[in-house]
């Protein structure tokens, strides 16, 4: 009987704290947001009744049902992806909260290492520490690792003439540093970058064009400002190609790096669910759902036959469409056109609801017995 009514109390003490932990942002919240990278995002936010806020630069963010601190790692992701920042540091709280303490912003690390992501700044901080813990891989080019200071200044450095025990080639890092470790190109590889579909290095062949290098990336995304890119010459300089044009039929040579910028774009879809790539997405007239979903990516064994299209009428009023999209993709149907703010939703696979289900049952069940059961 004592062990029953010590876990009951015990229980009872952690439940505000759960439900603090757990409480989730709804329409009709108003949100305070800091950015420090980019202070004119700071100020409050209220969640509209379709659970999105409108930020500048980045459009509108779907935050209903996040915590705060997912909503704020989500509007950084926003920001880093649609290349408004090259690092954003969020916070985001419901108004009367309490603000966490401002953490200072960690080093990123990424390019030819086996572990890349972010290392806990402090002082004295030194790029040596910072690879040691990213690992680089054995195609790694440290003669020309770059370090991007949050001033937007470059730093290059020949890590290869480091010395272990002293801080020759090893620069102090700063907070909110970003440490880039390139690859050794082959004497054969073209780089395709920014917005295609699958960005890396593809080998060359003898003949290669633009347009042929960025087919074998992929091809464009739909929000790839296809008449502005760049290709960085191997001998030095640069020059611009309209893709649309006969420019893209200008032959390359080994070393070369193409660049596909994403575009401006002040109108807007929305896409959510079992996709690799959820959030916004840029629209223009005639964009369709193939489209969308070819850059969204749905993950595997999603139900593509039951997608639902949330759309507003002339009178603002909320309809549901469906569409198969198995149905499009074998010509059984016609490609749906998408009008700017739609919201498309793709389903999970069945399976994954069924199991969090029972994990779910299975954990209340555990804890009826632990009450009451002994």
């Amino acid at each position: 009987m004592r062990q029953t009514m010590a876990l009951v109390l015990l229980t009872l003490a952690l439940l505000p704290a759960a439900v603090h932990a757990q409480q989730k942002i709804q329409p009709g919240d108003v949100l305070e947001l800091t950015c420090v990278e980019e202070p004119e995002l700071d100020g409050e936010y209220t969640v509209n009744p379709g659970g999105f806020v409108l930020l500048q630069f980045i459009g509108a963010v779907e935050v209903k049902g996040l915590t705060a601190d997912e909503a704020a790692r989500k509007i950084a992701d926003t920001l880093v992806r649609q290349q408004i920042l090259r690092r954003a540091t969020v916070r985001v709280k419901l108004k009367g909260e309490a603000l966490p303490p401002m953490q200072p912003p960690p080093v990123v690390v990424s390019g030819a290492v086996s572990e890349p992501g972010e290392v806990s700044w402090r002082e004295g901080l030194r790029l040596a520490e910072v690879l040691r813990a990213a690992k680089p891989s054995v195609v790694a080019d440290l003669t020309r690792v770059r370090i991007t200071r949050g001033d937007g200044a470059v730093e290059s450095v020949d890590f290869s003439q480091h010395v272990e025990g002293t801080n020759q080639a090893n620069p102090l890092l700063l907070p909110g540093d970003a440490v880039f470790v390139p690859v050794q190109m082959a004497a054969l590889d073209v780089t395709v970058l920014g917005a295609v579909v699958k960005p890396g290095v593809v080998p060359f062949k003898e003949g290669m064009t633009v347009r042929d290098a960025i087919a074998a990336a992929g091809g464009t995304r739909a929000d790839a400002d296809s008449r502005n890119a760049t290709v960085r010459l191997a001998t030095g300089g640069e020059i611009r190609v309209d893709l649309s044009t006969e420019q893209a039929a200008r032959r390359l040579a080994p070393g070369d790096h193409i660049v596909v910028p994403l575009k401006p774009a002040s109108q807007f879809i929305f896409v959510r669910g079992a996709v690799a790539r959820p959030g916004t997405m840029p629209w223009e007239p005639g964009m369709t759902l193939s489209v969308a979903m070819r850059d969204a990516a749905p993950i595997r064994d999603a139900p593509l036959s039951r997608i639902r299209i949330q759309r507003a009428d002339e009178q603002g009023k909320l309809q549901v469409l469906t569409a198969n999209f198995d149905r499009i993709l074998r010509g059984d149907a016609p490609d749906v056109a998408l009008n700017e703010g739609d919201i498309i939703e793709v389903p999970y696979p069945v399976e994954s609801t069924r199991t969090a289900d029972f994990t779910a049952i299975i954990g209340i069940g555990l804890l009826l017995w632990l009450l009451f059961g002994r």
